[in-house]
């Protein structure tokens, strides 16, 4: 595989975690949340920018998910987003080696 495929590769699959994790946490992950009052004393829920605070808000709502059996079609998605994380971070170091290999 060439370079240019990788980084295609690795490019390609960042954007669909982004893109996924934005539209689940914003429609589906933030509103459940504040329907369930797991929020601040107003039962509000601020969404963050920061991966930490977006990571326990998920867990929350997986709880709420296993809780109620339900499985939408992201369920799986926010199951393993952290081995989903891994992958793509292993596909980014072995592009830096390669890159470091033609320099």
């Amino acid at each position: 595989m060439d370079i240019e495929l990788h980084f295609f590769i690795f490019f390609t699959l960042v954007v669909i975690y982004v893109i996924i994790g934005n539209l689940v946490y914003f429609r589906n992950v933030i509103p459940a949340l504040e329907e369930n009052n797991m929020g601040n004393k107003m039962g509000n829920v601020i969404p963050s920018g920061m991966p930490f605070r977006q990571r326990k808000h998920v867990k929350q709502y997986l709880r709420i998910l296993n809780e109620n059996n339900l499985k939408p079609w992201f369920y799986y998605y926010l199951k393993f987003i952290d081995a989903i994380f891994i992958v793509i971070f292993i596909l980014f170091i072995s592009l830096l080696f390669r890159l470091w290999g033609n320099i």
